[in-house]
């Protein structure tokens, strides 16, 4: 009989009248086997690690993973999550999106993306500690000069993002130590890179999501107005296309959507 979390949770009671724990032993177990502290195959369910596993979680635990590379982790998470919305439209004319990051305190309006073109759609991501992102102090910059053009979207609480990616930086440290010489090493540990090589995979995706949540629980800024992304879409893409959509005919009020080719422009020079 596979050791899986139901067989787990049946072992677990200590009341006949305390329903059903399974969720809750499911969580528990999937922890355990993130830390590595459990093993887990479809056949067998999940077992205790061997000493073998518990020797290199302990590695794992001691790899420092600083401000900066968690850092470029979020911004990785933005450009895969701005490639993901369709361009917003001004009269049936799209616009491409150029991105930019700060931090507030490292990192400065680093880009993300740039499309290379005189007419974007230019997002501004601000990821700042709390004391940071007071909104009065937002709506007022939001509309100084050099932040007219941008839609600023600063995120929410980070906390969730800075322990995934530092989990993620911890993963890719030991996969990068162990991988060149993985033909080297005794069949437990190549299983166990194996394993901690799926964890990059997994983290990677778990980061992802919750810089998606971070701001989508933050605000928007836009010439002096806020604005809640979740009133503009239930997910990342949908409130981005939404916002983007939303400040192009403030960005670009005389615009006209007749496209004249080069060809016809030298007959006008």
């Amino acid at each position: 009989t596979p050791t899986d979390a139901k067989l787990v949770a049946q072992c677990l009671y200590h009341r006949m009248d305390l329903g059903n724990n399974v969720t809750a032993v499911t969580e528990a177990l999937e922890t355990l086997r993130r830390k590595n502290l459990l093993g887990y195959s479809e056949k067998h369910g999940y077992k205790l690690q061997s000493s073998a596993g518990e020797e290199w979680e302990r590695e794992r635990r001691d790899v420092g993973v600083p401000r900066e590379a968690i850092g470029e982790m979020v911004q990785a998470s933005l450009r895969f999550l701005v490639a993901e919305p369709e361009r917003p439209r001004l009269q049936a004319r799209s616009f491409p999106w150029a991105a930019h990051f700060s931090d507030g305190r490292r990192v400065d309006d680093v880009t993300l993306v740039d499309p290379r073109d005189n007419a974007p759609v230019r997002v501004d991501f601000r990821y700042l500690v709390r004391e940071d992102r007071d909104q009065a102090t937002w709506v007022k910059r939001s509309d100084e000069t050099a932040l007219r053009d941008r839609l600023l979207w600063l995120a929410g609480d980070v906390d969730q993002v800075d322990e995934l990616a530092r989990e993620l930086g911890r993963s890719r440290s030991m996969v990068n130590r162990y991988k060149s010489r993985q033909e080297s090493l005794s069949a437990s540990r190549k299983l166990l890179l194996q394993q901690e090589s799926n964890r990059v995979e997994d983290l990677e995706k778990q980061t992802r999501e919750a810089v998606a949540a971070a701001f989508m629980a933050g605000r928007m800024y836009f010439r002096g107005l806020p604005l809640t992304p979740r009133e503009q879409g239930a997910s990342f893409a949908v409130a981005l296309h939404a916002a983007g959509t939303r400040v192009l005919p403030d960005l670009f009020p005389h615009f006209i959507a007749t496209q004249v080719q080069p060809a016809e422009l030298m007959q006008l020079v």
